[in-house]
């Protein structure tokens, strides 16, 4: 085995991890596992990757594995006025970690390392300032790596797997199976429609199996995602110092049932976790150079009553922010607060600002308790997959096509019974959850909560 490909795995739990460590952006479910357990850290066996599962990679650091950084501080440059969104590969630049011979081990889109990256989407940040936001700065730190910082992409031989992303939103096999069901489908149903005097009748029925399996697989993902999650609330709940801190929104702030209810603050033992009410988690830690250090309210000059309070970490840098009339605007808001800062040991100070917020993070976290709630409504969607266009309106169109196919031929009653009531059943089970959710949002989550 050569040196560039030199490393070791071995599953684990969702253990500690040794600070500093690289947190995954915030995401809501079915990604949450990622949020639990993909860090990226070093210890005394090296700089070790973590995924979703409790995986882990580890790479030598030394003569036989890395021995050097190397950081591409290069963003793409503004398109239309805006810089690319943070998804895109290196729009924020990347972190390779080489060996001596210049090999790539390992590749990180820094993108996917900032927890609260969806604020900077507009203007990320860069250089200096992102490595430590990200708590790359305090990772090369402790692995005692030399960091080279280029503007323009320096090419190098990768091993195989270098590039390492947190995790996918939907398991893998969703993905595939999503894939293959829509290819299926496509071949099937070009194969029934074939300009001939007897085309294979087998065809329509394998067409509407196909076009059923699409939200079987989605139901499958769901459940499984349904199942974890709620295991995993539970162990939240009751770790060691957990606190949840729930909003206490003012009358007049026009907060929603779905907010008072999903929107908190988890205090846990290593991290302090903002949800909103899309159930988007950002895991911020409580360790490390990089760890949330202070609660500043903000008020306007003059005015007692705070605009909002300000999570800072040990560098002052703005993490999250968090509007008081959202969050601690009605009756028994302030010992809210005052609970928040005692459950998570953080001092809190003072300052007045006029205009608050103007820091992206905080225009952000101000923006987001009021988003609309058709907007709301899609962000919770169960995600679609991205293999194939399996998407919802792609899936209920196969299933509307292959039924109409069923129904139109004349031969054979037993093939089309069977092939029009399983396209009959793709295409409830792909419309049916989609419209009780959106009645749901739209009846009772998304309506205004009335005061008790």
């Amino acid at each position: 085995m050569t040196a560039h490909t030199r490393y070791r795995e071995r599953t684990i739990g969702a253990a500690a991890v040794p600070e500093p460590a690289l947190r995954p952006a915030a995401r809501p479910a079915p990604g949450l596992n990622v949020l639990r357990n993909s860090r990226v850290y070093a210890d005394a066996r090296g700089l070790v990757v973590r995924d979703r599962s409790g995986a882990e990679r580890t790479y030598p650091i030394g003569e036989t594995g890395i021995r050097r950084a190397v950081f591409t501080d290069a963003p793409e440059p503004p398109v239309g006025g805006a810089m690319t969104t943070a998804s895109a590969p290196g729009s924020w630049g990347r972190l390779e970690f080489r060996t001596e011979q210049g090999h790539c081990l390992l590749r990180l889109e820094l993108a996917d390392c900032l927890p609260e990256s969806a604020a900077y989407a507009g203007s990320p940040p860069s250089g200096e300032r992102l490595l430590a936001l990200t708590g790359a700065a305090g990772l090369l730190a402790a692995s005692r790596l030399p960091l080279t910082t280029v503007r323009q992409p320096d090419p190098a031989p990768s091993a195989p797997g270098a590039d390492r992303a947190p995790g996918r939103m939907l398991p893998r096999w969703n993905t595939l199976g999503r894939g293959v069901a829509v290819a299926v489908w496509f071949v099937a149903f070009a194969v029934a429609i074939l300009p001939v005097d007897h085309p294979p009748v087998a065809a329509r029925v394998v067409a509407a199996g196909a076009a059923l399996l699409l939200p079987l697989l989605t139901l499958a993902a769901r459940a499984l995602a349904a199942d974890r999650e709620r295991a995993a609330t539970g162990q939240a709940a009751t770790g060691p110092g957990a606190v949840r801190i729930a909003p206490v929104p003012a009358a007049g702030a026009g907060m929603t049932v779905r907010w008072v209810r999903a929107a908190a603050v988890r205090v846990q033992e290593r991290d302090l976790v903002l949800v909103d009410q899309r159930g988007q988690e950002r895991w911020l830690p409580r360790r490390g150079p990089h760890r949330v250090a202070t609660l500043v309210r903000v008020a306007p000059p003059g005015s007692r009553e705070p605009s909002g309070v300000e999570i800072l970490d040990a560098q002052g840098e703005l993490r999250g922010a968090l509007p008081w009339a959202s969050w601690f605007g009605g009756p028994g808001g302030a010992a809210r607060f005052g609970e928040l800062a005692d459950a998570a040991g953080l001092p809190v100070g003072e300052r007045s600002e006029e205009g608050w917020p103007q820091h992206p993070v905080a225009l952000h976290d101000t923006l987001v308790p009021v988003l609309s709630g058709r907007t709301v409504r899609r962000a919770t969607r169960f995600p679609d997959s991205r293999s194939g266009g399996a998407g919802t309106w792609t899936a209920a169109g196969a299933a509307a096509a292959a039924l109409v196919l069923n129904a139109l031929t004349d031969a054979h009653p037993t093939a089309r019974a069977l092939g029009a009531a399983l396209a009959a059943g793709a295409l409830a089970g792909t419309l049916v959850p989609l419209a009780a959710h959106h009645l749901h949002g739209l009846l009772r989550l998304d309506r205004r909560e009335t005061p008790a």
